[in-house]
């Protein structure tokens, strides 16, 4: 984050860079996002979600895919916490 704060760009800023391409590329092929992105496209037919990125969007929908296929709760707790630490637990 430190590059992009400062308008530079540095090994690991292209590392993200790279593997984010290539994830979403992943992800598109072989539909094993199929339902994060569902959510995302349901989401964004409310006007309430309009000032929302798609990543959070698609986040919302990765963890509602967790929840879906009965993930192990430790999977899902490293995503489902607010700053004091406290998991929401989904299953």
């Amino acid at each position: 984050l430190e590059a992009v704060k400062n308008h530079t760009v540095n090994q690991a800023l292209e590392d993200v860079v790279e593997a984010t391409i290539y994830l979403s590329g992943l992800g598109f092929e072989n539909g094993g996002l199929a339902v994060a992105h569902a959510v995302n496209d349901g989401l964004a037919q409310e006007p309430q979600t309009h000032g929302m990125y798609h990543g959070e969007k698609v986040a919302f929908g990765v963890l509602t895919q967790l929840a879906l296929e009965k993930a192990p709760q430790e999977e899902l707790d490293p995503w489902l916490y607010e700053g004091s630490g406290t998991a929401h637990h989904l299953c």
